[in-house]
């Protein structure tokens, strides 16, 4: 009896490390939330309808449908639902809203300074501007508590008023539990890294399937820094993992992990696409492959994504009027390249390019226009290979506009 227990206790550990995804489906991600200005009239003959969307993935399939919040949402946007696919909270950067549509309390002046008090007032009302500037984590250690970790952008000053990048990673921490659970921050705008870094936040399970990893790209390098959430917090690992191109530039880049946490993928402006090997237990980055994809630098308007498909086969890759299939699986990456997509001029109300990828809760992959357009792309078979993926453009109609999707970790 005593064997035939530990038989079952180390099946179960090694169940843990290589399916996460099995022991820890958690539904953080099921309502997804979009669009600005509920205040103002739409007008529905000229294709501007303002208002938010909610996109609610416990039904099948999903329940798209028009809401009136009070919140503003541009590219910074993250919301977290409980077990059972309930909303709990979200936030547009800028401060953080509990289910009843109210601002939490001591949540306002997240990412407080420079950007949106004096380049852009507008930011204080309209949401932070960061693609994948925020994700949220259920708290380790206890039950309400939630961590939101999110990227401040700062200038360099100079005569022409300074340059934009991102200059820290802060962490904030709601409780659930305060305020009849209606909420509070406990703290907010704490500083966890700090220097010339990529905006772009992804993360992926720990091996032991109850720690997170984040990794964040060091500008004007070819580095990458380590963070892990654990019982003790966020801590920032000491050794950086350095190789290949130097992303010299402070434009925007896009980032993942794949749904195992297997592979980890940056795409630079500036450069192409680098994908590493990445190993959930230790946090090292290995076997880099760099793929050049200059295709954006003659792009007037500038649009960038990438996913994984569930199999952690297929990469598809957002490039302003293309998207890209990758099959990760081959020995030749930069070869297996197929263009799944080539924007074909459709206007909502503006130009419907290809931007921020997500994958859903229901395993298609979501992809925004950029603008702010009242649809959606969508890959509705992604783990098929070439046009079998089934690749439609604005396949997705929102009941409002919107700039961009939710950020969530893998």
């Amino acid at each position: 009896m005593v064997k035939r227990l530990a038989l079952y206790v180390s099946f179960f550990v090694l169940f843990w490390v290589i399916h996460p995804n099995y022991l820890f489906s958690q539904k953080g991600d099921y309502n997804w939330l979009s669009g600005y200005d509920s205040y103002l009239v739409s007008d529905s003959s000229g294709g501007v309808l303002f208002g938010n969307t909610l996109m609610n993935f416990s039904e099948s399939p999903v329940n798209i449908r028009y809401d009136s919040l009070s919140m503003n949402f541009d590219f910074t946007n993250t919301s977290y639902s409980d077990s059972d696919g309930n909303l709990l909270f979200y936030t547009n950067g800028i401060y953080i809203a509990n289910s009843f549509n109210e601002m939490i309390e001591n949540s306002d002046s997240l990412n407080a300074g420079w950007l949106q008090y004096d380049w852009d007032p507008s930011i204080q009302t309209n949401g932070y501007r960061i693609p994948e500037g925020v994700l949220i984590f259920p708290s380790i250690t206890t039950p309400g508590q939630y961590l939101l970790i999110h990227s401040f952008i700062d200038s360099v000053p100079g005569s022409d008023g300074g340059n934009v990048y991102c200059s820290k990673i802060y962490a904030t921490l709601v409780d659930m539990n305060l305020n009849n659970s209606h909420g509070g921050v406990l703290y907010k705008n704490k500083t966890i890294l700090q220097g010339n870094l990529a905006a772009e936040l992804t993360a992926t399970r720990h091996g032991n399937g109850r720690d997170w990893w984040i990794l964040v790209q060091e500008r004007n390098t070819n580095c990458y820094y380590k963070l892990v959430i654990d019982t003790g917090g966020v801590t920032l690992m000491p050794d950086q993992y350095c190789w290949g191109e130097i992303d010299d530039s402070n434009d925007i880049a896009a980032t993942c992990f794949s749904p195992d946490g297997s592979k980890y993928i940056y795409f630079s402006y500036f450069n192409g696409i680098s994908i590493f090997d990445f190993d959930r237990c230790t946090g090292e980055l290995s076997n880099p492959t760099f793929i050049p994809l200059t295709i954006l630098h003659d792009s007037i308007w500038t649009g960038m994504g990438v996913a994984i498909s569930q199999s952690n086969r297929f990469l598809y890759v957002s490039a302003t009027e293309q998207v890209y299939q990758y099959d990760l699986t081959t020995s030749d990456i930069a070869g297996s390249i197929d263009t799944v997509a080539i924007y074909h001029n459709y206007l909502a109300p503006f130009g419907s390019y290809f931007n921020t990828e997500q994958i859903g809760p229901d395993g298609k992959i979501y992809i925004s226009c950029g603008n702010a357009d009242s649809v959606y792309h969508v890959i509705n078979n992604p783990d098929a290979k070439g046009v079998e993926c089934n690749f439609v453009q604005h396949g997705v109609h929102l009941p409002s506009v919107s700039w961009g999707l939710p950020n969530f970790p893998k």
